[in-house]
């Protein structure tokens, strides 16, 4: 079964364009709302329906942010509710460089992280890639997992044993 799809308020429009016609000061809105807006589209366009029916789905930078339960605010230091894809889950993207982008960023997310959340870092040039049996680090740097008081290193071509369940 196909899902309905609504026709688009914004006619293709991006960024303030887009948020004229939708009659939001996109400096006044906060991210949560944003946020609910982009889960919104994931379930009504069908995305959520193909991804639990094995449909493959790739984040990079912000897309593999917020693909979490819970995302890290790189300009406030803070946390946001992510789109929830993957249950108490946290992703760090560009992980090699974030504590330059925002001195002690790392430390403020594992503080700020509901408890039993996995925080993973992804450095730059490197993936974390689901095969459908296995997690295994792809490119040419490591993928960090912080899991309660244990930060693990894993290496171009490693496993990575991360059980993570679909859906917040």
């Amino acid at each position: 079964m196909r899902p309905t799809l609504r026709p688009s308020r914004t006619n293709g429009a991006i960024g303030a364009a887009a948020a004229a016609l939708l009659n939001i000061n996109p400096k006044s809105v906060p991210l949560s709302y944003w946020l609910a807006a982009a889960r919104e589209c994931y379930e009504e366009s069908g995305v959520m329906l193909g991804l639990q029916n094995g449909a493959a789905l790739a984040g990079c930078s912000a897309g593999a942010m917020m693909m979490g339960s819970v995302t890290a605010a790189p300009r406030s230091g803070g946390l946001h509710n992510g789109l929830g894809l993957f249950h108490r889950l946290c992703v760090i993207p560009h992980f090699d460089r974030i504590d330059r982008f925002r001195s002690g960023m790392t430390d403020q997310v594992l503080d700020a992280v509901p408890v039993g959340t996995v925080v993973v870092g992804v450095d730059e040039h490197t993936g974390l890639v689901h095969d459908g049996a296995a997690w295994t680090v792809r490119g040419q740097q490591t993928v960090w997992v912080f899991e309660s008081d244990e930060r693990t290193n894993y290496e171009p071509g490693e496993t990575v044993p991360l059980e993570l369940r679909f859906g917040a």
